[in-house]
């Protein structure tokens, strides 16, 4: 599946003027055709210009309608995103271990529902995957990096996750820990966040998953929201860090949809997107159909005055 997105969307309303461009060009074109009537000699004006007095330039509006095209997708950040088998990629699983994770609406506790089937889905990753983990309350601990393909050092470190006594949720702190565990990775990337909790100290998330979106790492979540009555994640925040990273946030309101959640995280994560900017590449194209323009205005259509 391939997506085309836009990292600056508002640049995209320059686009209006490409028809405004077209009125001009021929506003110009009737401008130059009375000015043509000045001559009388037209065999004349035929030699010099090699054709017609007046080229309609119809070669020349459709370079120049792509060069203004191309410098207004460049500016607001074309990007391609493909999805990528995940054969091999690199993730890190961010746990939340503040107090509201010990609450007993899951069976032993949210923390310890959510560790059994963390440690599942680590266990059933492709060979060659390398994962990391962080646990995060009020401030956010890399447990072990994704440096190397040993998921058995992943699993120990999820079984070393306890609650902690204290009820802070850094949530920006955890994507941040995350990315920059991943940073020097060449490979399809992600932070899969298991929370229950709103964040209220530390980076605020948007910020950091912003951040994690410029680092090409791909945000995916899993809020334990609990019953009816119990405080749990949330969700309108995971689903808006996900989106920023093109990423995706799934709601666990007991053990039955959190199994769930986590089949579909596997799903999702199986298909790692991957981003290729067009700025570069749109902006060469615009160069050099500057240089041919240039050149073409100077000899085949040049126009007398």
């Amino acid at each position: 599946m391939v997506e085309i997105l836009f990292t600056r969307q508002a640049f995209l309303w320059f686009l209006a003027l490409l028809p405004v461009l077209i009125v001009i060009h021929f506003y110009s074109l009737r401008h130059v055709e009375r000015k043509a009537l000045l001559f009388a000699n037209y065999k004349a004006m035929r030699r010099i210009t090699g054709g017609e007095p007046v080229p309609k330039n119809y070669l020349l509006l459709a370079m120049r309608l792509v060069i203004l095209a191309a410098f207004i997708l460049a500016a607001a950040g074309a990007t391609i995103m493909t999805e990528l088998p995940a054969s091999a990629y690199d993730l890190v699983i961010a746990v939340d271990a503040s107090s509201s994770m010990s609450t007993q609406d899951f069976k032993p506790d949210r923390l310890n529902a959510t560790l059994a089937q963390a440690t599942e889905y680590v266990s059933q990753l492709p060979e060659g995957t390398r994962v990391g983990v962080v646990y995060f309350s009020s401030t956010a601990i890399l447990l072990n990096e994704p440096s190397h393909p040993n998921k058995g050092e992943a699993i120990e470190s999820l079984n070393a996750i306890k609650a902690t006594r204290f009820g802070g949720t850094a949530l920006g702190d955890a994507i941040l820990t995350g990315t920059n565990a991943l940073i020097n990775s060449d490979r399809p990337k992600a932070i899969i966040i298991l929370t229950d909790g709103k964040s209220n100290t530390g980076v605020r998330p948007d910020d950091a998953a912003r951040y994690a979106s410029q680092s090409a790492t791909e945000i995916l979540a899993i809020g334990i929201a609990g019953g009816a009555n119990a405080s749990g994640a949330d969700m309108d925040t995971l689903r808006i860090i996900a989106n920023e990273t093109q990423g995706r946030a799934f709601e666990a309101n007991n053990e039955a949809q959190l199994k769930q959640a986590f089949q579909d995280l596997a799903i999702e994560a199986s298909r790692i997107k991957q981003p290729l900017e067009l700025a570069v590449p749109l902006m060469a194209i615009a160069f050099l159909l500057v240089f041919i323009d240039w050149s073409l205005s100077g000899t085949r259509y040049r126009i007398i005055p």
